[in-house]
């Protein structure tokens, strides 16, 4: 069996975690609460463990592949472990309506090559907590070919 820091080390080649992520896939693999403590506090101490770190490169990401809203992104922080004050902090840094309306405009090109229905492509912005008004922005439509589709 590999010791804690093995483990540790092989966890962080995939991607950088929480200390709430960390913390948890520790336990699952079995190791005593003293050396998981232990650890805890000597990655904080070194800096590998960062949660505000891991906001902002997640949602960079995520940004970077998608158009979502800003109460989507807080929630897929928080299942992610981070704090949400944190969450919140990074977000009204990052989330700019410009960065959002640039990424769906190349979002809303491509959709439309896929999809003639309109109402569908309003809806995918929708469930990713986008504002009519950026909506209205990213496709060029008037407020009421929003409302009504097609």
């Amino acid at each position: 069996m590999m010791n804690i820091r093995e483990y540790v080390s092989l966890l962080y080649r995939y991607r950088l975690r929480t200390r709430k992520e960390l913390i948890y896939r520790l336990k699952s693999k079995g190791f005593k609460k003293e050396d998981i403590d232990i650890i805890i506090e000597e990655l904080e101490k070194e800096g590998l463990i960062d949660d505000e770190r891991f906001a902002r490169l997640f949602v960079d990401i995520e940004l970077e592949k998608g158009v979502y809203g800003k109460e989507v992104l807080i929630k897929k922080l928080l299942g992610k472990g981070v704090e949400y004050e944190v969450a919140r902090k990074v977000l009204d840094e990052l989330w700019n309506e410009d960065r959002i309306v640039e990424k769906g405009r190349e979002v809303f090109k491509k959709l439309k090559k896929k999809e003639k229905n309109l109402n569908k492509i309003i809806n995918y912005f929708l469930r990713r907590n986008i504002s009519y008004e950026i909506i209205k922005k990213i496709t060029g439509l008037t407020p009421e070919k929003l409302k009504g589709g097609n």
